[in-house]
Formats: structure tokens, C-alpha cells, sequence
């Protein structure tokens, strides 16, 4: 007999990462070199992606594990520090900050009238959780972007699914990517530019897609269980959208001088605080050793991302105790 609750779980790892540019080198007039990104016209596709699509894909034959849009394409308001590691993320009216010792506190999100959003440390960025059907293996690839017509495109195409099949799971469905022209304001001017879009379509009518699908679900080919994405890290730094800037490099380049034998010290220290708070929570939420391995295990080396997992555990228990007390 199967186990309730365990036997029915279907679970999808993260295979890889598809971008949307690459990086290149820039000599700074320091002389050291930086990594900025290009824009390009096609995905950046792991080798075995190369070999279904090529190795300039346009577009790509997408379904979609779960009809939980928050799994599938989360979008926050991002700021991240020198050390990869996420500094605060908000929705545009609530926000958490994790500060130096490891704390996190809750604060407002002005959104794009905030200052770090203004200087550009902060970006609204929606990392994009697809399922490659016609890619060998059991999983999911992330795209991170924080290109707002990119994200309003996909945000559209979702609704829109959701709206003609009442589900947006195991739909097959196609991304695509065009460049756009865009006038982003660069150091207080409006420059012209080119960037990629992304959008989700179908390479048939609606008409036929209903068909496909009805037929899909007469054969039982569609699965009706939604599945859960592990460990998805999505508030891991993508660097192509946090470029470096001579200023940064020249910030490190005064850090240096400092001398980093403290900072070495510095950072030990931070990451003794984060695993000290991380067992705080554990002990809150009386999870036994097991528990606590296999939560470890969810989110890998993110320690940020396990504290804020774990946060919203603890309110979330706290919601229900007052809540029971109140009746």
C-alpha cells in the first residue's frame, strides 16, 4: 500500500539555468578587469538542451508543473550585497531586510521610489520555472529576468492559460524571445537600446491547442497532480542582472587596502550568526532532527533563503495560536 502524503508526491529538482546574455570583459581604468553583460537574441542553453533546440534557440517547447504561480515565476523587488548574498526583498509595500548580523526585519517597500531600486542595487526581478518536455530528464529550468516587459508578457500569458483551461499545469505551451527596443535612463539620460523579451504562446491556434488538450485528457496523458519544484533557489544572485560597474570595482579596491585577513573574520562571523538563527527556528518549530536534515537539504547552501523559509513558518504558527485564542 502506497503512504499517504508521500507516495503521491512528485518532486522536480532544478536541472540548470537558462539565460538571456553573456558575460564580457572590460578593462577599468584601474586596470582590472569586470564582467559585463551583453543582451542577445536567443537562450543560453545548457549542452543538453543544445541538442534538442540547437545551439541558438529562439524558442522553447514549455509545460509547466504546478498551477501555484508563486512556484512557477516569483517576482520581488531584489537587492543583493557584494558577497552574492540576498539583502533585502520586497513586493512593493512590504519588505524584508536581512541585515549584517543575519537578522531579518520587516520594513516598508517603497518600490521604485526607493533609493537602491533608483541607483540600480535593486531590481524587480522574476525568475521563470519551466519544464522542457522535449528534453531528456525529470526537472525544471530557471530563467531569471528583470526585464519589466518580460515579466508583464509572462504574468499575461499565465492569466490568459488559466482564463481558457481553468489550470495552467501540463499545458504545452512555447516561450519565446524577441529583442525589443528599450530607453532605459542611464546616469540621468535616456539612452536607446535593444533588450530581450520574453513571451508565452502556442505554435498552433487556440482552437487546436483545446483539441490537443481535450484529447490529452481523454487519453489520461495529462497528469493531474501538481508537482513541487525542490530546492528552486531563486534568491541566488544572478549576476547578469547585478552587472559589476567600475564603482564597484573601486569599493573592493579600497575594501583590499583595509586589509582582508578582518574581513575573512567579518564574513566567519556572519555565517555563525545565520546558523545560529537557523537552529533558533528550528527550536521554535520543535522540528525533530529528520526534519530539520531533510529542510536543510530543500535549500542546499542559501542560508538566506532557508531563514526566510523558516521565518514565515514561525509567523505562520504564531497567526494560528492567536487565532485559536481567539476562539
Amino acid at each position: 500500500m502506497p503512504i499517504k502524503g508521500l507516495s503521491d508526491q512528485l518532486r522536480l529538482p532544478r536541472l540548470g539555468k537558462i539565460r538571456l546574455g553573456e558575460k564580457v570583459e572590460k578593462i577599468t581604468k584601474q586596470g582590472k578587469k569586470v564582467e559585463y553583460p551583453r543582451s542577445l537574441d536567443y537562450f543560453v542553453v545548457p549542452e543538453e538542451v543544445k541538442k534538442v533546440y540547437g545551439e541558438k534557440p529562439r524558442q522553447l517547447d514549455i509545460m509547466f508543473p504546478t498551477d501555484d504561480e508563486e512556484a512557477i515565476f516569483p517576482q520581488y523587488y531584489k537587492r543583493y550585497g557584494s558577497q552574492r548574498g540576498l539583502k533585502c526583498r520586497g513586493d512593493g509595500q512590504q519588505a524584508v531586510e536581512i541585515t549584517d548580523d543575519g537578522q531579518m526585519i520587516e520594513i516598508e517597500c517603497p518600490g521604485k521610489d526607493c533609493p537602491y531600486f533608483q541607483s540600480g542595487e535593486c531590481k524587480a526581478v522574476g525568475s521563470l520555472h519551466v519544464l522542457l518536455w522535449k528534453v531528456p530528464g525529470l526537472g525544471v529550468y530557471q530563467i531569471d529576468t528583470s526585464s519589466i516587459n518580460s515579466i508583464l508578457n509572462i504574468n499575461n500569458g499565465l492569466r490568459m492559460i488559466r482564463g481558457m483551461f481553468g489550470r495552467i499545469m501540463w499545458i504545452p505551451l512555447v516561450l519565446k524571445v524577441e529583442m525589443q527596443e528599450a530607453h532605459p535612463v542611464v546616469n540621468g539620460k535616456r539612452v536607446a537600446t535593444t533588450i530581450p523579451v520574453m513571451s508565452i504562446t502556442a505554435n498552433v491556434s487556440v482552437e487546436k491547442l483545446f483539441e490537443q488538450v481535450k484529447e490529452k485528457q481523454k487519453k489520461g496523458e495529462l497528469p493531474i497532480a501538481p508537482a513541487e519544484i525542490v530546492n528552486p533557489q531563486v534568491n541566488e544572485k544572478p549576476e547578469l542582472l547585478y552587472p559589476e560597474t567600475e564603482e564597484t570595482v573601486e569599493e573592493e579596491e579600497k575594501t583590499e587596502t583595509l586589509g582582508s585577513p578582518s574581513i575573512e573574520a567579518e564574513q566567519r562571523e556572519k555565517e555563525e550568526d545565520k546558523e545560529k538563527l537557523i537552529q533558533e527556528l528550528f527550536d521554535k518549530l520543535n522540528y525533530p532532527p529528520v526534519r530539520q536534515r531533510l529542510t536543510r537539504e530543500r535549500f542546499g547552501e542559501n542560508k538566506e533563503a532557508l531563514i526566510v523559509y523558516l521565518q514565515g513558518e514561525v509567523n505562520a504558527g504564531r497567526e494560528e495560536k492567536d487565532q485559536l485564542e481567539l476562539l
